[in-house]
């Protein structure tokens, strides 16, 4: 799934492959794992945009969803060799503007095309 959206977004765009493909698999992975908790009763929803000079991906899945402004820095030192943790701040990184919905299970990332 992560290969042909990404195929589709860099057809139509000027993104980096390897940018999207990051931060599609992050979250793709946080949705089946922490959201969903590996059910297989329970579905992941993707979505890609384009158009208005941007790329805007949404990932949602059918969880509780969680805090997302309580997610530990991985930066600070007590979480450094923490073995995960990671994929929201790189999203972060990666993209221009980052989303969630109120109860957070729904992530909408948006890179704005240059």
């Amino acid at each position: 799934m992560v290969s042909e959206l990404v195929d589709f977004v860099v057809k139509h765009s000027q993104v980096e492959r390897e940018d999207i493909a990051f931060v599609l698999s992050e979250a793709l992975t946080n949705a089946v794992i922490h959201g969903n908790r590996q059910s297989d009763d329970k579905r992941v929803h993707a979505q890609v945009h384009l158009g208005g000079g941007r790329v805007v991906l949404k990932v949602a899945d059918e969880g509780e969803g969680f805090d997302y402004e309580t997610v530990p820095n991985p930066t600070r030192k007590e979480n450094l060799f923490r073995t995960s943790g990671r994929g929201i701040f790189f999203i972060r990184h990666f993209m221009d503007e980052v989303i969630f919905n109120d109860s957070g299970n729904e992530i909408t990332m948006i890179k704005h095309l240059s």
